[in-house]
């Protein structure tokens, strides 16, 4: 399989040479913007896809800053942590709760749901208990 691709990068920047310099700074940052639109969108599918978490919470876990006519920079800021195994689809069972991180569904046993979030008594009592992550 050959893939062959072509650009216009010396067409382009002839044509952004040739625009008044009032404009110019707008119409990169306008195109900047459009294009980190999109890879935004497809960096957050490729996580959702990967991880088995909701679009929702990586979207939250996102930032981004825009570009202007004057700081031609689009950054996007992805902030990783740990979360519960309540976010990636749990559900209780009769022998615990079902969840099922990095796509993969797997049982954790004697665990219980609270508010969205999956626990687990560490002693003989009620107390202490620690969240499944």
């Amino acid at each position: 399989m050959k893939i062959t691709a072509t650009t216009n990068f010396d067409q382009v920047a002839r044509h952004l040479r040739s625009l008044p310099p009032k404009i110019k700074g707008r119409v990169v940052a306008r195109s900047l913007n459009h294009v980190g639109g999109t890879t935004r969108t497809n960096i957050k599918r490729i996580i959702v896809q990967a991880s088995g978490l909701k679009s929702g919470v990586v979207g939250a876990g996102m930032s981004v800053k825009r570009a202007t006519a004057f700081n031609p920079e689009y950054v996007i800021r992805v902030r990783g942590k740990y979360h519960n195994a309540g976010a990636f689809g749990a559900r209780e069972i009769r022998s615990g709760v079902s969840a099922a991180p990095w796509k993969r569904r797997q049982r954790f046993k004697s665990a219980f749901m609270i508010n969205g979030a999956v626990l687990v008594r560490t002693g003989s009592g009620r107390y202490p208990i620690k969240a499944v992550f």
